[in-house]
């Protein structure tokens, strides 16, 4: 099982961000274009007004503002709360991944240890039998030769050599130095 993440794990965060910016905009806007301190606002609902064409004194615009930045702000934090619940779906995703994959090792490799056990008690037996027939065999071998045996059965015609010295020669081909 594969585990990615695209960018829509991250969507809820990055629009937090845009929105509680939007909103810090809006306000700065507000005041700088529209007169602040205090002046009746004239909007028109060009810049997206969702008020209309309406005449808005401070108070208002300030109360206006004001629920604009809590419904922001709120927007950001359940943006964020969606965002760290996805991050933790995928971190128990990637966990059971991992536990999965670290079980299906663990199995594979209790499995070799069993073969390996069976393997290295056969090779010990046979090496323990191989022992054993060399002790026999050296055993027959040293009471071998306290055996009398008959020349006949070694050798049916044995027969008398003479060894006769010889002088060295020189190689062929050149001289002795």
């Amino acid at each position: 099982m594969a585990v990615t993440f695209n960018a829509a794990d991250r969507v809820g965060v990055v629009g937090g961000y845009i929105g509680g910016i939007s909103s810090l905009l809006g306000m700065l806007g507000n005041g700088l274009y529209n007169g602040g301190m205090g002046a009746p606002v004239m909007t028109n609902g060009y810049n997206g007004n969702p008020y209309g064409n309406s005449v808005v004194t401070e108070a208002e615009l300030h109360d206006r503002l004001a629920q604009e930045e809590k419904i922001s702000r709120l927007t950001s934090e359940r943006d964020m709360l969606l965002s760290d619940q996805r991050n933790e779906v995928k971190m128990l995703e990637v966990y059971k991944y991992l536990d999965a994959k670290d079980k299906a090792q663990s199995e594979a490799l209790a499995k070799f240890k069993a073969e390996q056990a069976v393997i290295n008690a056969q090779v010990g037996a046979n090496l323990a039998l191989n022992q054993e027939n060399i002790r026999d065999l050296k055993f027959t071998i040293g009471h071998l030769t306290k055996t009398v045996i008959p020349i006949n059965n070694i050798c049916p015609r044995p027969a008398v050599a003479e060894i006769q010295p010889t002088e060295p020669t020189a190689p062929e081909g050149g001289a002795a130095a």
